[in-house]
């Protein structure tokens, strides 16, 4: 095989890499303190995931040797990297789940306080629905709610996001938000 050919080949795979890391660096993209640690780390391994990418890419179009070699040695850092970052938050697991249960328990409490509902609470309650469950642990979560706590005359009420049917209607509330369980017409915990 001639020397061209290889390189050929070689630009083929390297520009194959490429679009499987500007992938993994989009995924990366989508993903408070220890939780926003982690995803700022995970951002900025995407962008250097993305910067590598466009090296190679470049690398493999101009066909020059010299950032081929460095594309590859990114590529290889690069690996060892995410190697170690998995090992330091598989080390972390407790204390990232601990961060993850005291966030969800914030969003319970403060859900649908005076500033309405807020993209934390939509995806709660998206959450809910596609997961089909109530609350972190279940629906007693709910009790700890300020807004049922302080507004609502019946506090034996959840989400509607909780409802496997529509949102029954409360007796003598007229909330959109919150219904009662009738019978058992609600997700009951996490499965």
């Amino acid at each position: 095989m001639k020397l061209e050919d290889k390189i050929h080949v070689l630009q083929f795979f390297l520009t194959i890499c490429n679009c499987l890391f500007l992938v993994t660096t989009h995924l990366l993209s989508n993903r408070h303190d220890e939780l926003q640690t982690v995803a700022v780390g995970l951002l900025s391994v995407g962008l250097v995931v993305l910067a590598v990418a466009a090296l190679g890419f470049v690398a493999a179009h101009c066909e020059a040797r010299l950032m081929l070699l460095l594309y590859m040695a990114f590529l290889i850092v690069l690996v060892l990297g995410q190697l170690f970052i998995s090992l330091v938050l598989l080390l972390s697991q407790k204390k990232i789940e601990r961060a993850l249960d005291e966030a969800v328990d914030r969003m319970i409490i403060s859900y649908a306080d005076s500033r309405g509902l807020t993209a934390s609470h939509r995806l709660l309650d998206k959450l809910q629905r596609y997961e089909k469950c109530c609350g972190r642990t279940g629906p007693d979560d709910w009790k700890m709610n300020l807004y049922i706590i302080q507004n609502l005359t019946n506090q034996d009420v959840l989400p509607c996001s909780c409802f496997n049917t529509s949102c029954p209607r409360v007796a003598g509330e007229d909330h959109p938000l919150f219904g009662a369980p009738i019978g058992n017409n609600s997700y009951q915990e996490v499965q």
